[in-house]
């Protein structure tokens, strides 16, 4: 099909458009929910933290045979194609293209995104076309001009690495504690469905 502005456009088909409209809902409900849980379960007590949101990324040939073989998974066709995938941190971990990062305050009303990344191909729509968002052309700006910036310490991180491994030594002490820092959130592959008659 034509081009526009450089972005290849292609035909819809409803059936997977509509599965991506659900795989995006749910996904939407699964970040909510375990930023609610971050918030009601204080994995690092008081302290602040951040949740840190890594986009779809591709599930390799040999992780989806890895997810069958540690028993997650019956068979191959059922394993992601993709993963979503949440940390909750103490620290900033370094802005890269199609992230997220949230600051989680325990007590205060409201989380604040520090910043929230596309990927980087996409820059351009966010910025100039009926997309802008204010957030994330800030963003991606601030991620063009002065990265260190963004990924500068706050007030109230470690400021140390004896300061941070002594809080993960509290906090994180067990596999299973570190275990509950993590969600990975399976993408599937569109299944072939027909059309009714």
């Amino acid at each position: 099909m034509k081009d526009i502005k450089g972005i290849a456009l292609k035909k819809l088909n409803k059936l997977e458009t509509h599965d991506r409209k659900i795989c995006f809902q749910k996904h939407q409900t699964d970040v909510g929910a375990f930023l609610q849980d971050i918030i009601d379960n204080k994995p690092f007590g008081n302290r602040p933290c951040y949740l840190h949101i890594i986009h779809k990324r591709s599930v390799g040939e040999d992780e989806r045979v890895a997810l069958v073989r540690q028993g997650e998974y019956d068979n191959i066709e059922d394993t992601p194609v993709a993963c979503m995938w949440m940390q909750a941190r103490l620290s900033k971990p370094e802005a890269t293209p199609n992230t997220t990062l949230i600051k989680i305050t325990p007590g205060a009303e409201e989380v604040r995104i520090i910043w929230s990344l596309p990927e980087e191909h996409l820059w351009n729509l966010f910025q100039t076309s009926m997309f802008r968002d204010d957030l994330t052309s800030r963003s991606i700006n601030m991620y063009k001009m002065n990265k260190r910036g963004l990924e500068a310490l706050e007030e109230d991180d470690p400021k140390t690495k004896d300061e941070f491994t002594g809080l993960m030594n509290q906090f994180a002490k067990t596999p299973a504690q570190r275990k509950k820092l993590v969600r990975r959130i399976p993408i599937y592959a569109p299944r072939e469905t027909a059309i009714p008659d």
